[in-house]
């Protein structure tokens, strides 16, 4: 296609409009980066975790490990599973 053709200009035209909304790209996978299950909208900030995670990962386990202090570090060196695995038995045992 030529540099000024409509399919580029329309390709500009879409991305800025996204931009200006916050609306997330259609192809984007929306997948909890702890769950693993699929959620809508645009997700949570996963933070001590990789990712964008659903609100229940973000309830249960990412609000959890901010208030203990959990880092990305420690999430590297033990893993989501170990991580998640703590904040479960801490909750319980409360």
């Amino acid at each position: 296609m030529f540099r000024g053709s409509s399919t580029s200009t329309h390709n500009k035209h879409e991305r800025a409009r996204r931009y200006k909304t916050k609306e997330p790209p259609k192809d984007m996978a929306k997948i909890c980066s702890i769950t693993g299950k699929p959620y809508e909208g645009y997700g949570n900030n996963a933070y001590p975790f990789p990712g964008r995670c659903c609100d229940e990962a973000n309830i249960r386990y990412v609000i959890p490990a901010r208030m203990m202090n959990v880092t990305p570090e420690m999430v590297k060196e033990w893993g989501v599973a170990v991580i998640c695995r703590v904040i479960d038995d801490k909750l319980n045992a409360a």
